[in-house]
C-alpha cells in the first residue's frame, strides 16, 4: 500500500504543476463514488484536493433520476435530467431549505458534465465542499 500511495502522490503532484483540471473531476469523482468503508483511498484524495488546490464544489445524485429544474422549486419546468453517479459541480445554493416529503434540504443551482445548469434539490445529493473539506487524520 505504501507504494502505491508514493506513486499516487507523485502523480497529484505532477497533476497539480500542470493545472490539469480534468484531474480534479476525476478525484473528486472517485471520492464521492467510493464507498465509506475506503477510507485510506478517501485520504489520499483529501490529500490530493489540497495538492490541486481544490477550487470547486462537487455533488453526485444518489437516486436513479434526479430532474434539473429551472427554478428552485418542484412546480418550476423541468430541463433536462442527471442520473444515479453522475457528477456535477455546484454553483449556488438557496438560502433556506425546503419540505419536498418526507425530506427537508436545501436547493442547489448546478452544472453537468455537459454544461446543463439548473436547479436540484438537495435531499438526493452526496457533496464534496472545497470551502469544508473533512479533516485528515494523519496516522501515528
Amino acid at each position: 500500500d505504501y507504494e502505491y500511495d508514493e506513486v499516487f502522490q507523485i502523480l497529484v503532484t505532477l497533476l497539480a504543476k500542470e493545472k490539469y483540471t480534468k484531474a480534479e473531476h476525476i478525484f473528486a469523482q472517485a471520492y464521492l463514488s467510493s464507498p465509506s468503508s475506503d477510507a485510506n483511498f478517501k485520504t489520499l484524495l483529501l490529500k490530493s484536493f489540497k495538492e490541486l488546490g481544490l477550487q470547486n464544489s462537487y455533488c453526485v445524485i444518489t437516486g436513479d433520476v434526479l430532474n434539473i429544474r429551472e427554478k428552485s422549486n418542484t412546480r418550476a419546468n423541468v430541463i433536462g435530467s442527471i442520473t444515479a453517479g453522475e457528477l456535477a459541480r455546484v454553483i449556488e445554493k438557496t438560502n433556506i431549505k425546503y419540505r419536498v416529503d418526507p425530506l427537508e434540504d436545501y436547493w442547489y443551482k448546478i452544472e453537468t458534465p455537459s454544461k446543463k445548469q439548473g436547479w436540484v434539490f438537495g435531499g438526493y445529493l452526496k457533496f464534496l465542499d472545497h470551502t469544508n473539506l473533512p479533516s485528515i487524520e494523519e496516522k501515528k
